[in-house]
């Protein structure tokens, strides 16, 4: 593990992060675990024209692409572009590329200093044709890229992943890539894609960090800590903190989604990107320990259930595909995470009590006319 400062980024009065902090690969201001593995698994995507890395708020996503792209940046040309809101517009965003290119390291001049304006052709094709003249590859990692969903840029941005150059790498980073165009890039063999059961930490890394930490865990200790954090990066790190804060008492491997630090983190990094709606559906289908579309639909009163869970899923709002078990009644059953249920749960007591029987009778009923017990 190292410990690195963490840049924060610096606001203008009135205004959004300075372009120059946001084109700097970010380093941890926190210890963190160096995983060969996850290094070696973006090393090798890398080498496609296109990659996503996607997975769920607190995945180490950014952390393990920025340690990868320091330790190659000196040998290679990496180019870093953290996205905002202010990127929905398609000319600030193209802007705000132009700017991330022209800072990779040797970088021709003649390409830096074509910058677009907006007249002539679309901004895509215009870096794309800039991008052709380059004599050796270069690598735009582009990241928060799910702040792009559903808005104009976002085509925009699927133009230059089709028009690209070879020389031009783009390594997308995010929660998802809601959006996006890339079917046509995966079929082609030009995608590489890195999710979140790749992020999430192996036993042995869960042990390592835990080591590293100056606590030793007993194989049984180890095995209800992964299964509680299904080695999600910030729920290893968020263990460490409370088992340091309550001592003893609070050994790390009992961790609980309710939790006042757990809780703090998954209501704003998870439950507050979601609208009412889609909390209220979360909600009323935390009653079970899995989930498909049809019993979501039962829960809820709904008709969309399976679409829903599907969205979920694909904006990877920590819910993963439940393994397949003997006299399932649906094939698309679904889990949420540990401690995100956890959480639901003590917000459905607090938030929606009284809809607590009927919401269980529900579930009986529906197992019962599957076959289920």
């Amino acid at each position: 593990m190292t410990s690195t400062i963490f840049e924060p980024r610096v606001r203008p009065r009135g205004g959004r992060p300075l372009v120059a902090e946001r084109l700097k690969i970010p380093r941890p201001g926190v210890p963190v675990l160096q995983r060969p593995r996850v290094t070696e698994l973006i090393r090798r995507a890398a080498t496609r024209r296109i990659t996503l890395t996607c997975g769920p708020a607190g995945s180490g996503k950014t952390v393990a692409c920025a340690l990868w792209a320091a330790a190659a940046r000196p040998a290679g040309r990496v180019a870093w572009l953290a996205l905002d809101q202010d990127d929905r517009q398609p000319g600030r965003l193209w802007d705000d590329l132009w700017g991330a290119m022209a800072s990779a390291p040797g970088i021709p001049g003649e390409i830096t200093g074509e910058r677009p304006r907006p007249e002539g052709e679309p901004y895509p094709l215009r870096l794309a044709a800039a991008a052709e003249r380059l004599n050796a590859p270069v690598t735009l990692v582009i990241d928060n890229v799910q702040e792009l969903a559903g808005c104009e840029a976002l085509a925009s941005l699927d133009l230059l992943i089709r028009t690209g150059p070879p020389a031009l790498h783009l390594l997308l980073v995010g929660r998802h890539a809601t959006g996006l165009q890339v079917a046509r890039q995966r079929v082609d063999g030009e995608l590489a894609e890195i999710g979140p059961a790749d992020l999430a930490c192996s036993p042995d890394e869960v042990e390592r960090y835990f080591a590293t930490l100056g606590t030793d865990l007993q194989q049984s200790q180890l095995d209800e800590l992964v299964s509680r954090t299904e080695g999600w990066m910030t729920g290893l790190r968020l263990a460490a903190l409370h088992a340091t804060a309550a001592g003893p008492a609070a050994p790390p491997w009992r961790l609980s989604g309710d939790e006042p630090a757990v809780a703090d983190y998954l209501r704003a990094e998870v439950l507050s990107a979601q609208s009412a709606s889609r909390r209220l559906f979360l909600l009323r289908t935390c009653i079970t320990d899995r989930i498909g579309g049809s019993l979501a639909d039962a829960m809820t009163a709904g008709s969309d259930g399976a679409a829903v869970l599907d969205q979920l899923w694909r904006e990877n709002v920590m819910i993963r595909h439940a393994d397949r078990q003997d006299g399932a009644a649906e094939s698309a059953d679904y889990a949420y995470h540990p401690l995100l249920l956890d959480l639901l749960r003590a917000e459905l007591r607090t938030e929606l009590p009284d809809e607590i029987p009927a919401l269980a009778g529900r579930a009986a009923r529906w197992q019962a006319a599957h076959g289920m017990k």
